[in-house]
């Protein structure tokens, strides 16, 4: 299936949540088609007398950052095969993107989706649950990456049948597809066979230590130890949700999110059985306060700061959440909740994963990530989940370091 059939059918989906008629719906969808055939027309290849590659991003910043380095690994297995090519990477947001690939090699330019419009691919590749091809170019592959066919034939006939499962709503299916054959994210990633890639991949994460010694001394965290701790967000649809107007309301319906009331409980414990230990919040300008933590930074520094000090910090405690993607990237320790998300899944065996006692329902409905499954007003997957089990995780991390 071609980007634009994905695409289209996003729009579809799209303007079904709208409820729009179906004659408004005929003619939006036909405007997109032929709005795309012009664009089609006018494209060129970013570079000449080079295999042309373009890997469209897309998810949150934990997608992202999974995403990222099964490109690195592909990545390498061509300069290792000596082939000559061009790559693009298309993040949502150009700037994470960037951050997110720091020191990736023969990385040609990072940009946005729009970079579509005006360009093509010999190999276009989609990367998020799991690997898809869009479309390929098998003349220029020959001519360039005759090492590469036989594996990219492969690889369109192990996605062909899952990448009608690439919709949001179908993502269920796949998870269940791939703890069947007890395989994690990774796993079902490096299934497709285009490069060695799985659980055991080595982490990526690369970091400036100049930049990383100037944050921890404008937080006067340079000379002392600290852990980190997150309520987690996420992407969070409207569905459900009454009133828009307060943000941080939002975020507290996110099932998956850390209730505020284990938070204080943890921290409470961690003061009682670690008390040298410093404890510094870390989130997003609209992230939930948590009473008590000894550094409140929730919405004062900047996405890039809020990784130096991740990377510094001897554990993190967090939800399902893209930080904690980008921890294990730097191939350092978490502790992490798991409620509504399956860690099987997306979870990793170095960190110390707590899950809930719920079968995950991540994906099984629409609004999974906002009203707890069973009907209860906060997922008692989480709430109940008990605090005793976190600070005694934190506890091995730390001491695992001595």
């Amino acid at each position: 299936m071609s980007y634009f059939i994905s695409r289209l059918a996003d729009k579809v989906r799209s303007y079904e949540v709208k409820n729009l008629s179906d004659f408004l719906v005929f003619l939006k969808i036909n405007g997109f088609s032929l709005k795309t055939l012009i664009i089609k027309l006018l494209q060129v290849k970013p570079a000449p007398k080079a295999l042309n590659i373009g890997f469209i991003f897309s998810g949150g910043i934990g997608d992202q950052v999974i995403s990222s380095q099964w490109v690195k690994v592909f990545i390498e297995k061509l300069i290792y095969q000596k082939i000559s090519f061009y790559s693009v990477l298309m993040f949502p947001k150009e700037k994470n993107g960037k951050l997110i690939t720091y020191g990736f090699p023969r990385v040609d330019k990072i940009t946005t989706r729009s970079y579509l419009n005006f360009h093509k691919f010999d190999l276009l590749i989609g990367v998020d649950q799991f690997v898809k091809i869009y479309s390929v170019n098998f003349k220029s592959l020959n001519k360039y990456a005759n090492s590469l066919v036989k594996d990219i034939k492969k690889a369109q006939i192990f996605t062909k049948d899952l990448i009608h499962f690439s919709s949001h709503e179908y993502h269920y299916s796949v998870m269940n597809y791939a703890l069947m054959k007890n395989w994690n994210r990774y796993d079902l990633m490096g299934a497709c066979g285009l490069c060695d890639f799985g659980r055991k991949t080595t982490p990526f994460f690369y970091i400036d230590k100049d930049k990383k010694q100037n944050i921890l001394e404008k937080f006067n965290l340079n000379k002392i130890n600290f852990i980190t701790i997150h309520t987690g967000v996420g992407d969070i649809p409207n569905n459900g949700i009454s009133d828009l107007s307060n943000k941080s309301n939002i975020k507290q319906y996110a099932t998956r999110c850390i209730p505020l009331s284990l938070c204080e409980e943890i921290i409470k414990l961690l003061k009682i059985k670690l008390p040298n230990v410093c404890i510094v919040q870390i989130g997003e300008p609209d992230g939930l306060i948590i009473k008590n933590v000894d550094l409140q930074l929730v919405g004062k520094t900047s996405f890039e700061e809020s990784l130096y000090l991740l990377n510094a910090s001897q554990c993190h405690i967090d939800n399902d959440a893209g930080l904690i993607h980008i921890r294990h990237a730097m191939n350092k320790r978490s502790v992490v909740l798991y409620g509504p998300t399956a860690g099987d899944f997306v979870g990793y065996e170095t960190d110390i994963n707590i899950q809930g006692f719920c079968t995950p329902c991540m994906w099984l409905s629409a609004d999974w990530n906002v009203n707890c499954f069973k009907g209860y007003k906060e997922a008692s997957c989480m709430s109940n989940i008990d605090a005793n089990k976190v600070v005694e995780g934190v506890r091995v991390i730390l001491s695992s370091m001595d």
